[in-house]
């Protein structure tokens, strides 16, 4: 009987154990899955201070400490709408957002839409690696930023200045709802001392795109509204 009791104590305490560790990942599993909601267009942002520089839409970065620092002005009389899908994290640091381009020696860290793999539902199927170029795992989702109001904010970055290979630079003005991209290539810089530039999309309006079921059923209304954003740009500093 005591053999029999302490084998039983020894069953509990496993399965004890094997319970924490299963909560444990399915926890990690979840701080690095966390999906935005789609159009969720949360506002953002605070009056500026300074409106005599009229209808100009700006943007200022620097990196410190494995973050970029960002902050986007809108000195305008129009609302307009950020592309943050790619802010979040886990998908901020992707190597796919930071490409490089030869001809001007410039890295470019851009969170421009990649058309081809943006939806407006998620599938059921998680994807923890590469899931920006993964079809149903990226949704649509902006920060709304009202007229004459800036935005301050931090996202997780990778260590681009001591990154020796980036993807090769592509036009995504190029890319649409129905065409995924092609030949992705890793290259290594030759010349020394690159500049690296931020870039961001935003629109002017984002009915068309919150509207789910035009996704399936207007499919050209829909995808010529996803190509009509504007990029702002700035270096790093």
């Amino acid at each position: 009987m005591a053999r029999s009791s302490m084998g039983t104590k020894i069953i509990n305490t496993m399965k004890k154990n094997y319970l924490i560790v299963a909560i444990l990942f399915l926890s990690s599993l979840n701080a690095q899955t966390l999906r935005s909601d789609y159009c969720k267009c949360e506002i953002k942002g605070s009056k500026i201070p300074d409106q005599s520089t009229i209808n100009k839409i700006s943007l200022t970065s620097n990196y410190l400490e494995g973050k970029l620092h960002l902050k986007i002005t809108n000195n305008s009389k129009d609302t307009i709408y950020i592309f943050k899908s790619y802010f979040d994290n886990g998908i901020s640091n992707s190597e796919y957002l930071y490409r490089y381009d030869k001809k001007s020696n410039t890295v470019n860290i851009s969170f421009v839409p990649l058309l081809p793999y943006l939806s407006t539902k998620y599938s059921d199927r998680i994807v923890l690696n590469d899931r920006i170029i993964t079809d149903n795992q990226v949704v649509y989702d902006f920060y709304k930023i009202l007229p004459f109001s800036e935005y301050s904010f931090s996202i997780a970055a990778l260590n681009f200045r001591e990154k020796k290979e980036f993807i090769k630079d592509f036009d995504t003005s190029t890319l649409n709802k129905f065409e995924k991209i092609k030949g992705i290539k890793k290259k290594k810089w030759i010349k020394k001392n690159p500049s690296f530039f931020i870039n961001i999309a935003y629109y002017d309006n984002v009915e068309v795109l919150c509207n789910s079921d035009l996704y399936y059923l207007k499919e050209l209304k829909f995808n010529d509204a996803a190509k009509n954003f504007k990029v702002i740009r700035c270096e790093v500093n």
